[in-house]
């Protein structure tokens, strides 16, 4: 519990400190005849990370291509960076561009004034490609954010594996379900799954739910506003059947070994937030030829969203060269993740599929641009206790302390 409340719950802190109007330490200073230095703060630093790699070769293009404004990166490791933050954001000592989540957990930053209303600011045409991501980055009908690429969460299915134990890709949760039967009788890991918060079990339960209930009415459960609904429940029960297959494993493990055991062909399924098929493409990893991704059941609904974004210091020395220099980042950014395929831009300028592309990329792109509707991951869709609350009955529910109708209870209160 106390771990979850360091990690994730931000409006608490906020609300804490009062906004004082205190210039923050990194504040940027323009001096006369001198670029204008802007800090931005981002949370990449594994050299196997294709964000990262992308990141930093739009800052080099950026710097090569401006001389009244240069970009100074600094990346810290992302469990590092999810605690920092919040305790800078409470002090106000933020940089002047930092990275951030989406939805609730952007707004609350915004609700306490330390960030800055892009709308006056922002010249260029930035379009979304879908309105739930356009409203993403929303505070009361204004722009306080900007994203650029898609997270959702897919399946990413080892066919050479699944071909070894006689199984097919599956195409619906019982045929999962016979597949991590198959896998556990042989005493194998069916599915990658790990106990970090914002990934691993989390995902898979909210999977599940959705397929049972829907997006719009699971995300109104998790948020604890809607009344009990049999459908989610089932959803819940779902999940549990799974655990108690013991198809993530007899224990749930951090990311980095749940991956390595992936990425080694020891597990077959993962499901898992995009971003990891860059990684997979940034080195030429050999188990990228034999990955497929898949969306089951084909209901058209997608877990994520435009998730991640960059935020501004509302303290920020010079307001328009900062907007203007963000929206330039943001769209080179995710023009780049698509022309590596390491990503889909959310952005209607992004480009379209040809016969140059992976498989992977190619799969991706058609999952996402068949979506009928995504659903917001819970921590960023909910803020406060409520987030607290789904955290704890989510992680007593994953360790086999409480029944789905004693989760359901809780989550309902």
């Amino acid at each position: 519990m106390g771990k979850i409340r360091q990690k994730i719950i931000i409006g608490c802190l906020i609300g804490m400190v009062g906004f004082t109007g205190v210039v923050p330490l990194y504040a940027s200073e323009c001096v006369s005849g001198e670029p204008l230095e802007l800090s931005i703060w981002y949370p990449w630093t594994d050299k196997y990370d294709a964000y990262q790699k992308a990141f930093l070769d739009t800052i080099e293009e950026y710097n090569q291509t401006h001389t009244d404004v240069q970009l100074s990166a600094k990346g810290m490791e992302m469990e590092f960076y999810r605690k920092k933050i919040e305790k800078d954001i409470a002090s106000n000592d933020v940089p002047d561009i930092y990275f951030c989540y989406s939805d609730d957990y952007m707004r609350n930053i915004a609700a306490s004034g330390r960030i800055l209303n892009m709308d006056p600011y922002l010249k260029s045409n930035i379009q979304e490609k879908r309105e739930e991501f356009h409203d993403s980055m929303l505070y009361d009908g204004a722009r306080y954010a900007l994203g650029f690429a898609e997270s959702v969460g897919v399946f990413l299915v080892n066919t050479n594996l699944l071909r070894q134990y006689q199984c097919e890709i599956p195409t619906d949760w019982n045929d999962a379900f016979q597949i991590g039967q198959i896998f556990t009788d042989q005493g194998k890991v069916p599915f990658a799954c790990s106990g970090d918060s914002d990934i691993g079990f989390r995902m898979y339960l909210e999977k599940f739910c959705m397929d049972e209930a829907g997006a719009e009415k699971s995300l109104s459960m998790i948020k604890g506003s809607e009344k009990p609904d049999p459908d989610f429940e089932k959803g819940v029960e779902r999940f549990l059947d799974f655990m108690n297959m013991e198809g993530f494993g007899g224990g749930l493990r951090n990311t980095n070994k749940v991956e390595e055991d992936f990425y080694m062909s020891r597990i077959p399924i993962y499901y898992a937030k995009s971003s990891v098929i860059g990684n997979l493409k940034l080195h030429s990893n050999p188990l990228a030829n034999k990955i497929k991704l898949v969306n089951f059941p084909e209901n058209n609904g997608l877990l994520g969203g435009a998730s991640e974004c960059f935020v501004i210091n509302k303290n920020v020395s010079d307001p328009q060269k900062a907007v203007d220099a963000l929206a330039e980042l943001m769209i080179s950014f995710s023009d780049k993740l698509e022309e590596k395929g390491w990503a889909i831009s959310i952005y209607k300028d992004g480009r379209t599929k040809s016969d140059s592309d992976s498989n992977l990329w190619s799969e991706l792109f058609d999952i996402t641009s068949q979506a009928d509707h995504y659903m917001q991951y819970w921590e960023f869709a909910t803020s406060g206790e409520r987030q607290e609350l789904f955290a704890l009955a989510s992680q007593q529910l994953a360790f086999g302390q409480i029944t789905a109708g004693e989760f359901m209870r809780m989550i309902g209160q």
